[in-house]
């Protein structure tokens, strides 16, 4: 069937960027949240509240990886086996499963708080931020699964709509709440928020279920590697708040968060277009395609975001001095290696497709885990001696190392060279680029260079943005070379 989607790839890929555009404006508004609602938060909250909710948050983050099991991936996946048309599906049997055990998991985590909140030393089970944080966990849990259907779905406007009513409850309640609850308060609002989401999303995926108890331990089966993945993504992404407020406390953490924030700009653009980009890759190019995009792409995308961070760092001092107050300053440097990630993600996603369109999710548990040790092992071997410093950097190398291990297996399955020496190379040099930058003085003359420095950047990346979209119109044209050539040359394999 995707061999004759293949025939409109013209009008596959226009919808790739017309639906890249909607699902980047509904991710930068929706994960993004955190950097639109920066200069009201940071001030409402100051350093220690706004850290003791991003740390609230985190939890948040690493329980709802627990309460989906990764059965949101094989729903998904499902999904497109699936008749859209069909009134009963197995993806929406799925479904069901996981809301009752994550439902279970969740209420199981509530009545035991007393005890695993022990860890967080200076603040319990007594702190309202972190029992509001299992109720998020709950909703983040359900709500991944229901919009990843209306991605599968391509409902990019549904989808957008969805997360606009997220943002709208939950960062007016949020910061409401805040004001006289202050961390507790805030998290409750996002909590709201994102329950609100989960019920309309459901209601807009809703589906009868058609029980069929072999597909339910296929679903599971297959989600268990993804939710090592996910967790080990967790580790490499959100467990330096953790790390960071053992060991350093909770106002070390706010200034944390507002680096990563501010670091992870690009990185939801990525995701935004990768939203996009998969259902495409999965359902509209020809085999032959599919086999020649990948390593024609992953150069190419790492270079355009090479320029994107420069820019980013460039103009992060700027921003800080706007966006938050001064006690959360003494970042820069933390920045440029966080924004160095996106180099890396860059060409981990688009590699990463070829895994899931042959359901194989066991080399990404792999590389997340061993991403996540590396930047565990670094996080607890010096934190307590170099700082948030130390925290950015394992961030950045664990990253690097999970790209690594998927980009050499996908190399290897399409028997095609992924020029990984190359990638390495260009994240090492890009990494010390931007550090460099981000010691530039920010007086004087030095203005106008940074000024000049983003100018030259931009025009790197568009340069670069150009050659890419060549890359993929060579593919479309010689993919559907080797297709005809194939049916030429076999006209036995051509169905009547």
């Amino acid at each position: 069937m995707r061999g004759v989607r293949g025939r409109g790839v013209g009008r596959g890929r226009s919808r790739v960027f017309s639906h890249a555009v909607i699902y980047v404006g509904g991710l930068v508004i929706q994960r993004g949240l955190g950097v639109l609602l920066l200069p009201v938060s940071t001030r409402i909250l100051g350093v220690e509240q706004y850290g003791l909710a991003g740390t609230a948050t985190a939890l948040a983050a690493l329980l709802a990886i627990f309460y989906g099991l990764g059965i949101n991936f094989p729903i998904v996946r499902t999904y497109y086996d699936d008749d859209p048309e069909a009134p009963r599906t197995a993806w929406a049997a799925l479904l069901r499963v996981q809301a009752v055990i994550a439902v279970l998991l969740a209420g199981l985590t509530y009545l035991t708080g007393p005890t695993w909140s022990r860890i967080f030393g200076e603040f319990g089970w007594e702190e309202p931020a972190l029992r509001v944080a299992v109720l998020l966990a709950l909703a983040t849990a359900l709500q991944t699964t229901a919009q990843g259907i209306l991605r599968a779905a391509r409902r990019p406007r549904a989808f957008v709509s969805v997360t606009l009513v997220q943002v709208v409850v939950g960062a007016a309640l949020g910061l409401l709440l805040a004001v006289d609850f202050g961390a507790g308060g805030y998290v409750t609002g996002l909590a709201v928020g994102s329950l609100a989401a989960t019920l309309i999303s459901l209601g807009l995926s809703r589906r009868g279920p058609r029980w069929d108890f072999s597909a339910i331990v296929t679903g599971i089966r297959v989600g268990i590697p993804f939710m090592l993945h996910s967790l080990s993504t967790w580790g490499l992404d959100v467990s330096n708040r953790l790390f960071v407020a053992l060991y350093l406390g909770v106002a070390a953490v706010g200034r944390l968060q507002v680096a990563y924030v501010m670091a992870s700009v690009l990185t939801l653009l990525l995701q935004g277009i990768q939203s996009a980009w998969a259902p495409f890759f999965l359902g509209e190019l020809s085999p032959e395609e599919r086999r020649l995009t990948p390593p024609r792409m992953v150069v190419p995308v790492t270079t355009v975001l090479l320029g994107g961070t420069a820019i980013l760092v460039l103009c992060a001092p700027v921003l800080l001095d706007i966006l938050v107050p001064k006690s959360f300053g003494g970042t820069e440097f933390i920045i440029p290696l966080v924004a160095s990630v996106s180099m890396a993600r860059a060409a981990y996603l688009v590699a990463v497709v070829v895994l899931v369109d042959e359901k194989r999710s066991g080399i990404m548990s792999t590389a997340s885990v061993a991403g996540a040790l590396l930047n565990v092992g670094i996080n607890v071997t010096l934190i307590p001696y170099a700082g948030l410093e130390a925290a950015a950097l394992g961030t950045a190398l664990g990253v690097m190392l999970q790209s690594i291990v998927v980009i050499a297996n996908v190399g290897r399955r399409l028997d095609a060279s992924m020029h990984l020496p190359r990638l390495l190379g260009l994240w090492l040099a890009g990494m010390g680029l931007l550090v460099l930058l981000s010691r530039l003085p920010e007086t004087g003359w030095w203005l106008l260079i940074r000024g000049a420095l983003v100018v030259c950047a931009g025009v790197f990346s568009v340069w670069e943005a150009l050659r890419l979209r060549r890359a993929l119109e060579a593919i479309r044209g010689q993919g559907a070379v080797m297709a005809n050539g194939s049916r030429t040359a076999n006209p036995a394999t051509v169905g009547p």
